[in-house]
């Protein structure tokens, strides 16, 4: 999992998203940040589809590795959403715009995870690698 919390921050944090494509990675830091966009949500042809789904992507995956270590879906709901919000507030700093639009991409992906967790515990009964059986549970 800090593996995953490394990429995210590197994927949010770099100078140029698009760089790490060719295989460059940069951070210039900006010593006047701002974060006028935050609280601003563009219309859908003005988002990058491709910062949008990686967003989504990436919280999707963090929310299910949070859930597998901490066992317990709230604190893995409330912990992506924090770290999410927190790379946001970070971004500035590395020279990169605060967006809104991240923040719901974060939030999709994270819901994702919740709504097909929910399925899968209601339809299988399976809890933390545990199939319940007639009231037991076994391995």
């Amino acid at each position: 999992m800090p593996t995953w919390i490394i990429i995210i921050f590197i994927m949010s944090c770099t100078n140029d998203v698009y760089s790490l494509f060719r295989g460059e990675i940069a951070f210039v830091l900006n010593h006047n940040p701002h974060w006028d966009n935050l609280f601003i949500l563009y219309p859908l042809n003005e988002i990058s589809q491709i910062e949008f789904f990686g967003h989504f992507f990436m919280f999707f995956i963090l929310t299910g590795l949070l859930n597998t270590v901490f066992k317990r879906i709230s604190i893995a709901i409330i912990l992506a959403f924090l770290y999410g919000f927190a790379i946001e507030l970070l971004q500035p700093f590395f020279n990169r715009g605060a967006e809104g639009v991240d923040v719901l991409a974060n939030a999709m992906g994270i819901a994702l995870f919740v709504i097909l967790y929910a399925i899968r515990k209601a339809r299988y009964g399976i809890k933390y690698g545990k199939v319940a059986s007639k009231g037991k549970e076994q391995i």
